[in-house]
């Protein structure tokens, strides 16, 4: 069974500069958790791939893209406690491996808990987070208390070669 995975410097600053600097808000969903997000951003295939290869590699399974999105975390934004192999009404969506790219630290908050194994993650800049998306992974994000937080996050499905 896949574990967590923590890569540091998966991406250099510049490259997550880029990235943040790419993106277009003004095209953007408002969510009520206090966020905004832009899905399936055309212009990060080339990353998103890069970390495809590398969960595939992780998670030992033939995987592949069901969605990304960039989310902008602002002022006491938060994400409550979920599991990322369910829909918002708790019916399964296929999700089997997440991964998340922190883009920036200049902020206060926003710790990835993993709340049923006890695992806390501090974001760092360009710090790739991969795991399975099942229910012993539940996880929630602490309320940002200081700046905006950035991240890039996939998710994954089962697929056939």
């Amino acid at each position: 069974m896949a574990e967590i995975s923590v890569v540091n410097n998966f991406l250099d600053e510049q490259g997550c500069i880029s990235i943040i600097c790419s993106l277009d808000f003004d095209k953007k969903v408002e969510t009520e958790n206090g966020f905004s997000e832009i899905q399936n951003p055309h212009s990060l295939r080339g990353i998103v791939n890069q970390i495809t290869e590398l969960a595939r590699k992780e998670s030992g399974q033939t995987i592949g893209v069901k969605y990304f999105y960039t989310r902008k975390y602002v002022l006491l934004s938060e994400v409550t406690e979920h599991e990322d192999d369910r829909s918002e009404n708790g019916k399964p969506n296929g999700v089997v491996y997440s991964a998340l790219l922190y883009l920036n630290e200049n902020f206060i908050g926003g710790d990835l808990v993993f709340t049923k194994i006890g695992m806390s993650v501090s974001p760092k800049q360009g710090q790739l987070i991969m795991f399975p998306a099942g229910s012993d992974y539940a996880h929630k994000t602490t309320r940002i208390m200081s700046g905006v937080k950035y991240i890039l996050a996939i998710f994954f499905i089962h697929c056939d070669d």
